[in-house]
């Protein structure tokens, strides 16, 4: 497991948090005038500049739910109850009408009870605004996540670096989420998460990265991190039609995504201002989403072949109908053109065809190259440069035409063929030529979003 692949988000300063520990006492403190009763406050220990990810969220939201069910549980009444999102980190509360040295106990056996409970920081408050000890209830001191000593100590020593103990957070929460199963929200983070990855991977060839826009002059970094947040919603209910259509025909599923995915389009748009940063990925990890629900709905164990397989089987009737009753040649898509003239089906042959790129060459390659050694996005740099020689790329036929393409393909793959590595300075130099070209190659950075999503979902199931 990499850390690369999951801190990634907003790096807190240490200005930030100081100002967030001082906004957090402050809604303590208004919330106790209110009220004069027993405070929850619910935050998160996550070593790091990263405290907000994928990762961290999903498991704010289980701790969360967790504190609510044990409160309700025990018949506690919650007078007041607040989620509160920031860049620091997120933060929960509830007032509960209770004894406050009965509520500490009861928050301490969520902290002690399973591995992931420390790292949850469970506070509760007197109605004086003190808070209670975990001495108080007779039980000891928080432990170090790491060796188990005394966490107070390990801390003042720094015996544990802040890598080692991102390593062994994020490994605690990948077993949680194993163990407990994984919910529709998350997998909708997931993907946003694998689109993020994909723009951030950094050179690329003619694509939009942190480097320049390549061939593109109507989008940036910043619309598609815009335009991630809007369809990660999305994807989980994609993955929650799966589920609930999950007794009805794999092939008979895709007609009751449509109407989700033609929406997530439309507000694709609205947030973009009309351009196209998503929709191959509306189509394509949407497919893949709904296939995870209509996998786990059945109650069939999720692997890779049998995803990538059961998403061909939803994907086949785009393939069979949208591509069989072509409008004029006019009013055509590119890759309905292509298909027209030279039978190349695209993004929804890929799909119906299992995503068989992503399958034989994509992924392979992505996890073989970071089982040597490789960090994430280096190894997805050089996954793209195979997938850009081995995929007939609708968009970069569009800029290039099929004679300029196949010369790229074969530029590359003679590059490839002759270095054991790909370095920067050649990404870079290609990059150059495919900005003067005018050429990207979209489609292929679409299946490596899907590359990155598959490896991630290989992590937590």
């Amino acid at each position: 497991m990499q850390r690369d692949i999951w801190a990634i988000g907003h790096k807190v300063e240490l200005s930030e948090m100081l100002s967030g520990r001082e906004k957090r006492a402050g809604r303590q403190k208004v919330i106790l005038d209110l009220y004069r009763r027993t405070l929850i406050c619910f935050t998160l220990n996550i070593a790091g500049p990263i405290k907000v990810s994928a990762l961290t969220k999903e498991l704010f939201l289980r701790g969360y739910d967790q504190i609510r069910h044990a409160l309700t549980s025990y018949g506690l009444p919650i007078l007041f109850s607040e989620l509160s999102p920031h860049s620091y980190g997120y933060e929960g509360y509830w007032v509960v009408d209770a004894d406050s040295l009965l509520v500490k106990k009861l928050m301490s056996e969520i902290e002690d009870g399973s591995p992931v409970g420390r790292l949850y920081d469970i506070d509760v408050l007197w109605p004086d605004g003190e808070k209670v000890s975990r001495l108080d209830t007779g039980r000891q001191a928080r432990s170090c996540i790491i060796c188990g000593a005394p966490a107070s100590d390990c801390a003042s020593r720094r015996l544990h670096t802040v890598e080692e103990l991102q390593e062994k957070t994020f490994r605690v929460i990948i077993d949680s989420i194993r163990h407990e199963g994984m919910q529709p929200r998350l997998i909708g983070r997931l993907c946003r998460l694998a689109m993020l990855h994909e723009v951030y991977t950094t050179p690329k060839p003619g694509l939009v990265d942190l480097n320049n826009n390549g061939s593109h002059t109507d989008m940036d970094v910043k619309l598609f991190e815009k335009s991630a947040k809007t369809v990660e919603m999305y994807f989980t209910h994609a993955v929650e039609c799966g589920l609930m259509w999950s007794s009805i025909s794999a092939r008979d599923v895709l007609s009751k995504l449509r109407p989700l995915g033609i929406q997530a389009e439309e507000d694709m748009f609205a947030a973009t201002g009309g351009v196209n940063t998503h929709k191959g990925l509306i189509f394509s990890l949407g497919i893949i989403c709904c296939a995870i629900g209509h996998i786990l709905g059945r109650h069939e164990r999720l692997t890779v072949d049998r995803l990538l397989t059961r998403s061909g089987e939803i994907a086949a009737p785009a393939l069979a109908n949208d591509l069989r009753d072509l409008p004029p040649y006019e009013k055509m898509t590119a890759g309905q053109r292509e298909y027209a003239e030279y039978g190349i089906s695209g993004i929804r042959g890929e799909a119906a065809s299992g995503f068989q790129s992503v399958r034989r060459i994509g992924l392979p390659i992505l996890e073989q190259l970071m089982d040597d050694g490789e960090s994430f996005h280096d190894a997805g740099r050089v996954a793209l440069l195979h997938l850009i020689v081995n995929v007939n790329d609708t968009n970069m036929i569009k800029r290039c035409g099929r004679s300029g393409f196949r010369k790229i393909q074969d530029r590359i793959a003679d590059h490839l063929d002759s270095c054991r590595s790909v370095s920067e300075d050649y990404l870079i130099e290609l990059d150059r030529r495919f900005i003067e070209m005018n050429a990207s190659p979209g489609g292929c950075a679409d299946l490596l979003a899907i590359c990155y999503f598959l490896h991630m979902l290989t992590e937590l199931v």
